[in-house]
């Protein structure tokens, strides 16, 4: 059963009955916690790497805007030359591993929100709390899966 507290009623025909716009509100709010919760631990391992990751992106939207014409050193890609003296590597090799982590980051983040804005559209759908639970439940279960859990 879908825990109620008294705001989530209201007075209606002599009976309190369910507030669906709000419980509909708290069971979204979960689907928004658990997706997020998904794509931290899958997407985003904590904030110093997802700067990292977001420099070597930009530095890859530079390099494929610059072409032919790129100048590589440390200073115009850092992140791009060190990596690739550390891997023993030539920055294009770098650059290709790169672009397909922002490929695998991009789909897993689509997927994940995907699956977030149809699940509350599901719930909010529903005609009555005890269905909105239901639904709430299995989207929940759904991201739980999807990230191994």
């Amino acid at each position: 059963a879908v825990p109620v507290d008294p705001a989530m009623l209201y007075y209606q025909d002599g009976a309190f009955v369910p507030a669906l716009d709000r419980i509909a509100d708290m069971l979204c709010g979960r689907i928004d916690a658990a997706a997020n919760a998904l794509i931290e631990a899958a997407v985003t391992p904590g904030a110093g790497i997802q700067a990292a990751r977001e420099d070597k992106r930009r530095e890859l939207d530079r390099w494929d805007a610059e072409g032919e014409e790129r100048v590589v050193t440390a200073a115009t890609y850092p992140f791009v030359v060190a990596e690739a003296l550390a891997k023993g590597v030539q920055p294009a090799a770098v650059i290709d591993e790169i672009r397909a982590a922002v490929t695998q980051w991009l789909s897993a983040g689509a997927q994940v929100e995907a699956a977030r804005v149809a699940g509350k559209a599901q719930v909010r759908a529903q005609p009555d709390a005890e269905t909105m639970q239901a639904v709430a439940t299995a989207v929940l279960a759904a991201l739980a899966q999807a990230g191994g859990g």
